[in-house]
């Protein structure tokens, strides 16, 4: 019966569409005559289209469970066509479908990933593995443990044809390059990255919800040949969550919202990007806490630049370094960002300085310094060492036999190496050291939260022999 009733309402319709498609079709002389909006074209993203993604956080297999949610940001942008339907940045979502610790006998440990679904806008697009680090149903690494480290890259597909939105459907066929600008203002368009760095560290432990937390800018912000967001320019943040670690081997975690930056004309402009950090899991003896971006629509991925803190507290550490974005359009005054350029870098003159710094964290209390052939001295935890150095190439290394890195020192160059000392994957306790070199601003502020040697253990290494300070450790004799 029901079938019936609805063929007969469905003739009926049938009779009425060309009349009423006649009503609402406009003459062809009634130019004048108002028209509703268009609506927003739908676009087709097609099953099998690449989708390159980044881990957000740290997979392990000693401590994830299957079912665990991991989180993926997009690591470039999604197009149909010459259209952008999801920025770089957006969120992505994928499971924990199997996971294997190391048993006693040292087998190897087991861990497989499956991505399942990308924001692009308000569309979920499901998602499966393809090939290259994923396989047909995620990425399966061994190790003891097997671990996927945060960052990184891997390559999904898209999993069924999904009807998707552009962007900005109301101006997608506008550019920024058609958007006029007057010639008395520069537009910082949004969207544009910017580079940070915490200057204070941050902890679960004693960290308040609405604490603003004070953070640097790294690399100038350009708009053609003008700075706008100069480096070293101011940056804030605000605590928006705590959660201190407690008895019940439960990990701490604090979340951190970054709000503004600084431009050189004195002015705002607001930052989208959000990272929280949840500390690190008490059954891993060794287990570094390690960062998780929430993207939000243009957030990018925050990369952490190293390990953070061992044990249950969640730390963000002096010298953190992450990503946003501006979060709006702004039109800046052309005469005020003019005259508020930043000067030249000066040149320096005179040797050149290396300061090798061992941050606060470690089990390891002192290592040995060497470069080229010559043993530096013994460098403890929590300290820094400064040398100066004719221009030329060093070695430097921690311990005699330890792996090397090169520096090429030039006339009046500063430089920062960073001591790293880290468990090997192992039940018996070995350890791996290095040495790394660190962006001039980024090691100046992380080694500024270490104590100088005691002058009594600092070498002269004036009276050395310059071959042997330059010798090649693996260098065939």
């Amino acid at each position: 019966m029901r079938g019936i009733i609805a063929v007969a309402l469905l003739a009926s319709a049938c009779l009425f569409l060309p009349a009423t498609y006649a009503q609402q079709r406009p003459n062809p002389g009634d130019s004048g005559a108002s028209a509703s909006p268009a609506p927003s074209p739908h676009l087709i993203l097609r099953e099998g289209t690449e989708v390159l993604l980044k881990y957000a956080e740290a997979v392990n297999s000693r401590t994830a469970q299957e079912g665990d949610m991991v989180e993926f940001v997009l690591a470039e942008d999604l197009t149909v066509g010459n259209t952008v339907i999801a920025e770089a940045g957006s969120r992505a979502v994928g499971a924990v479908v199997h996971t294997k610790t190391p048993d006693a006998g040292d087998s190897p440990g087991e861990l497989n990933v499956r991505m399942t679904f990308l924001k692009a806008g308000k569309t979920k697009v499901p998602l499966r593995g393809t090939t290259g680090l994923v396989g047909d149903i995620g990425v399966v690494l061994r190790g003891t443990p097997a671990t996927i480290d945060q960052a990184t890259t891997v390559k999904a597909s898209v999993a069924v044809d999904t009807e998707v939105q552009p962007l900005n459907p109301v101006n997608s066929l506008a550019t920024a390059a058609a958007i006029e600008v007057p010639a008395d203002r520069v537009r910082l368009a949004k969207g544009r990255i910017v580079r940070l760095m915490v200057i204070e560290t941050v902890s679960s432990k004693t960290a308040k919800v609405g604490e603003a937390v004070k953070l640097q800018v790294i690399d100038p912000v350009k708009v053609s040949d003008l700075v706008v967001i100069a480096s070293e320019a101011p940056a804030s943040g605000t605590i928006t969550e705590v959660h201190p670690a407690s008895r019940a081997w439960r990990k701490g975690g604090v979340v951190l919202r970054l709000d503004s930056v600084t431009l050189v004309n004195q002015q705002q402009v607001a930052l989208a990007a959000v990272n929280a950090v949840k500390g690190g899991d008490t059954q891993a003896a060794y287990a570094w806490t390690q960062a998780i971006v929430q993207s939000q629509g243009l957030a990018l991925l925050f990369l952490p630049f190293a390990p953070l803190q061992h044990g249950q507290q969640a730390t963000i550490p002096k010298g953190a370094v992450m990503e946003a974005t501006t979060a709006g359009e702004i039109l800046l005054d052309r005469a005020s960002v003019e005259a508020s350029q930043p000067p030249p870098p000066e040149k320096k003159q005179g040797p050149a300085s290396a300061t090798i710094y061992y941050p606060k964290v470690g089990d390891i209390s002192s290592v040995e310094l060497w470069c080229g052939s010559i043993k530096l001295g013994k460098l403890k935890r929590g300290h820094k060492l400064t040398v100066s150095l004719p221009p030329g190439k060093y070695w430097f290394r921690v311990f005699k036999g330890g792996r090397s890195t090169l520096l090429e020192a030039k006339e009046g160059g500063e430089y920062y190496l960073r001591t790293e000392v880290e468990p090997l994957p192992s039940l018996s306790s070995r350890w791996e050291f290095s040495l790394s070199l660190v962006e001039h601003d980024i090691g100046e502020v992380q080694a500024g939260d270490t104590k100088p040697l005691e002058s009594k253990n600092v070498p002269d290494i004036s009276t050395v022999d310059l071959a042997q300070l330059q010798a090649d450790p693996n260098a065939k004799h």
